[in-house]
């Protein structure tokens, strides 16, 4: 029973993770056509790292907490942090590869673009250029900021 609740909360997290992926690829005009079930897939691929990484579970902590009690400055930070826990830990190319294998070669091209420029912008800056940007989605995401609350 103990497990079960551990790998549903487990499952919860990678999704949210997901969710924040696709929140980031849409800042750089990346529109994903994703359906549920393709969207637990991705999740389902990261679970275990998502379970045994220390540096994925500081970033979620952070996460929480700027969703909880934090300010937007907070936010954007613990999403940029997340972020590069996912390049870090491997699992930022693992969700992509997920979320675009419905995409044409020519869509996978430029989406893979699209993601170069936004590494080394988010990695170049330490964020700060998506920081309004992020704000804005965030505060206009009600179900992310209630699903991270909950965690």
């Amino acid at each position: 029973m103990q497990n079960e609740v551990q790998d549903n909360k487990t499952l919860k997290i990678a999704i949210i993770i997901v969710k924040i992926v696709m929140l980031v690829c849409s800042l750089v005009g990346i529109a994903i056509k994703v359906n549920k079930a393709l969207a637990t897939k991705a999740a389902n691929q990261i679970t275990g790292t998502v379970r045994t990484s220390k540096v994925l579970k500081m970033a979620v902590s952070q996460l929480k907490k700027a969703f909880t009690a934090g300010s937007n400055s907070d936010k954007v930070e613990a999403i940029v942090n997340l972020i590069k826990a996912l390049f870090t830990e491997g699992l930022l190319l693992i969700i992509i590869r997920e979320l675009f294998y419905n995409m044409s070669v020519w869509e996978k091209a430029t989406t893979v673009a699209k993601l170069a420029a936004m590494s080394i912008v988010i990695f170049g800056s330490g964020g700060l250029v998506f920081g309004a940007k992020i704000v804005l989605l965030v505060s206009d995401g009600y179900d992310l900021v209630k699903d991270v609350r909950e965690l």
